[in-house]
């Protein structure tokens, strides 16, 4: 890779054609999307067979709901130091432990799966380790967007990162449901840890051939923290997005983790687990190709709040289903709507905030939005315990219809253009 492969930071310099496809035109952005994508895949799949080797283990919501939670509870517990690792430390290093973290912790998930030696607290424990690679590896991640490409691509590339997750999200599961009927849990293991090799090849060619990007002086750990919460607790704009993103994550929390349930409550099988979880990726990949495009034409709060509306609509559809093929339907919409609300929130933290401080803000809206999530999942899961399953969905529901209240007492700017020029 040459030197044109990394822009000089916060740079506009000469883009590439404008359009949603322009930061592929950075072979660096395009190698490392790629790789990436198909370690989603992977993960996808791993998640069909966990959900479903849960399912198998335990009837309990409360347990079942604990695998959703190990996965995300590490945001709330690491995020800020991992976006303070992410700015003194060169972050392609941060991202090949990270992922070297979680292709261990699969392989040996995979290897009890098939010894048959898994335990629900196995199961939850190295989900925990696996999320808690994650935790490191995504503020890192995000930062490392202004590194592949020029400022003036980033919405761009922001967009192409979600859509590509979100495609691993179409097929990855109804794959994942296949290879789970066929082969057993141990089988979408075993698939998910040897998809992390291409991505940790191409990590570790950028970091032998490219010159290190600058990064903020090191400083102390709790005084660069420090900065990144000081920076966001004056920034209105940013932290209206905290508070509101953590809301919408504990209300959707509760479809998250509870949709396996729905799925096994329906009579299906894990061929159906997949094409449910498909459809919700096929809908959020739709959801991140028109955010951008949406809020230009519309507005910012606008499209929030067509993004809350069918949130709430899709999870009280489910909730109130006794069909897969409408639970499907509806998973559809509601990843649509959710990821259409993701990516804006997504939007605002990285152009608004200045790069020295992008990984520490990006950890801290990281430990917003899946934190929120965590909680919502843990919480949801208890209130399903005596209510059941479909009732806590729609209560879930009226949650997120309340969100619109926030959009009113805490809007969000649309002028992100302006950041660009």
């Amino acid at each position: 890779m040459g030197e044109a492969a990394i822009p000089p930071p916060g740079r506009t310099g000469r883009l590439h054609r404008r359009g949603l496809l322009a930061p592929f035109g950075y072979s660096l952005f395009a190698g490392v999307w790629l790789t990436n994508t198909i370690s989603n895949f992977g993960g996808q799949m791993q998640a069909v067979g966990a959900a479903w080797l849960m399912t198998s283990l335990t009837s309990d919501p409360k347990i079942i709901s604990l695998v959703t939670s190990a996965a995300l509870l590490p945001m709330l517990l690491f995020s800020l130091v991992a976006g303070a690792v992410a700015d003194a430390v060169d972050r392609r290093l941060v991202l090949i432990v990270a992922q070297l973290t979680m292709f261990a912790a699969s392989a040996l998930l995979a290897w009890l799966a098939v010894e048959q030696a898994v335990t629900p607290a196995i199961l939850i424990g190295l989900t925990f380790v696996i999320g808690s690679g994650f935790a490191f590896n995504a503020p890192a991640w995000q930062a490392a967007v202004r590194d592949m490409v020029p400022i003036g691509h980033v919405p761009e590339a922001i967009s192409l990162n979600i859509i590509g997750f979100n495609l691993s999200r179409t097929a990855g599961p109804a794959l994942g449901g296949m290879v789970v009927g066929w082969g057993g849990a141990q089988a979408s293991f075993i698939v998910n840890a040897a998809s992390y090799v291409g991505l940790l090849v191409v990590l570790a060619r950028w970091l032998r051939f490219e010159k290190q990007v600058s990064l903020e002086p090191r400083g102390r750990m709790l005084g660069a923290i420090r900065a990144g919460l000081v920076h966001v607790a004056v920034a209105t704009e940013l932290r209206r997005v905290l508070i509101r993103v953590t809301l919408f994550g504990m209300a959707l929390g509760a479809l998250l983790a509870l949709i396996p349930i729905v799925v096994r409550q329906l009579g299906a099988g894990p061929d159906s687990m997949g094409l449910v979880f498909g459809c919700s990726g096929g809908g959020a990949v739709v959801g991140a190709l028109f955010a951008n495009n949406l809020r230009l034409r519309f507005g910012m709060e606008p499209v929030l709040r067509l993004s809350i509306a069918l949130t709430a609509a899709g999870m009280a559809i489910i909730g109130g289903s006794n069909n897969l093929a409408v639970t499907a339907a509806a998973e559809g919409l509601t990843g649509f709507a959710a990821t259409l609300g993701y990516t804006l929130f997504n939007m605002v933290m990285q152009i608004q905030t200045p790069r020295p401080l992008l990984g520490r803000v990006m950890s801290i809206h990281q430990m917003a939005a899946l934190g929120g999530l965590a909680l919502g999942s843990w919480l949801w899961g208890i209130v399903a315990d005596p209510i059941g399953v479909f009732h806590t969905i729609i209560l879930a529901a009226v949650a997120m219809a309340g969100m619109l209240i926030l959009s009113l007492t805490m809007p969000l700017s649309s002028l992100l253009a302006e950041e660009l020029v």
